[in-house]
């Protein structure tokens, strides 16, 4: 059996389609394991995700599953935060999105197999979820390019990070007034650390810049 959730009432793949669903199957042996199940869409590594999560569990006796999210309505990044629990202990966490503001929960049962039930379902909704917890960065520069004048043209930064966390380069020459970067036109640089700790990034520093500048990155999440 399957509990999902899904952006859509009927995902194409069935439970594959799944933005995300914990799944539970008698396994060899008679014990049972759990599955965690993502589509391909809702996940950084654009592959389904079949894979299990607990296992060893004893056949014919309850499972307490628990999950919590912390959702996103930036569908452009992987904003979705989402903490499995089985039997009280926490076995997976990870980041997922949705493709649109819908949101529906889905029991499923695969053909051949059963009887299952659940009971004791319950769904909790908070306004705000807690706070993000995260690291102060730490920015250096790595390696600048001099302009045909004068001062940088172009600069090379490397800064620490944490998986999920959002940031945004921007530049002052007098630490009070802040533009974002590249500036002009076009739109701000927000760069998302999917995986990494460490983060590089080659950044075109304006003409206005070049003599004298300063960077920092803003938080977006």
């Amino acid at each position: 059996m399957t509990l999902g959730i899904a952006d859509a009432a009927l995902p194409s793949g069935g439970v594959a389609g799944h933005v995300l669903g914990v799944q539970m199957d008698l396994v060899v042996g008679n014990t049972v394991s759990v599955f965690k199940r993502i589509d391909a869409g809702a996940n950084s590594g654009a592959t389904d995700i079949n894979q299990s999560i607990s296992t060893g569990l004893t056949a014919g006796a309850p499972v307490e599953v628990r999950v919590v999210m912390q959702d996103s309505t930036d569908y452009s990044v992987y904003g979705t935060s989402y903490e499995i629990f089985i039997n009280g202990a926490s076995v997976d966490t990870g980041n997922i999105r949705f493709t649109n503001d819908s949101r529906y929960l889905i029991f499923d049962t695969a053909p051949n197999v059963g009887p299952v039930a659940y009971d004791d379902f319950s769904l909790e909704t908070l306004d705000a979820g807690p706070p993000v917890m995260g690291y102060v960065p730490v920015v250096g520069i790595s390696e600048t390019n001099p302009a045909e004048v004068s001062g940088l043209s172009k600069v090379r930064l490397h800064w620490s990070t944490q998986p999920g966390r959002v940031f945004r380069p921007t530049i002052s020459t007098n630490l009070q007034s802040w533009d974002a970067l590249p500036g002009g036109a076009e739109p701000p640089l927000e760069i998302d650390s999917q995986h990494h700790t460490i983060q590089w990034i080659e950044l075109e520093i304006p003409a206005a810049y070049r003599d004298k500048g300063f960077i920092r990155l803003e938080p977006v999440r």
